[in-house]
């Protein structure tokens, strides 16, 4: 298992994606609460379908005062993932160097998400 572009990835033996749980239309605290519970508690003899069902009940299973909890959390998750995207991409504008390196590494700042 393995995250890439944000969404949980599933490999076989030879290491070829075998099933990407995919994030769908899933708000991001529901994406991640699921993601996390595969990841712990994923069991071989279901099917993925059935796996991500079982995942999904446990989202629905915390109910709302916990999800509220999940969503609050996820937002300054966000907030504080932009403030040091902003203050990285801040301390390199200041570096000398050459441009096309320096655009490199504002490129791959821009590109982690949270």
């Amino acid at each position: 298992m393995e995250m890439i572009d944000a969404e949980l990835h599933m490999f076989d033996q030879d290491g070829n994606v075998a099933h990407v749980y995919e994030r769908g239309d899933l708000s991001r605290p529901a994406y991640m609460h699921m993601v996390s519970w595969i990841q712990k508690n994923f069991d071989n003899k279901l099917s993925h379908q059935k796996n991500w069902e079982e995942a999904e009940a446990a989202w629905d299973a915390l109910g709302p005062e916990v999800q509220g909890h999940l969503f609050i959390m996820s937002a300054q998750e966000e907030r504080c993932a932009k403030d040091i995207r902003l203050g990285l991409l801040a301390t390199l504008a200041e570096y000398r160097g050459f441009s096309f390196i320096k655009k490199l590494f504002e490129d791959a700042i821009k590109c982690v998400k949270v």
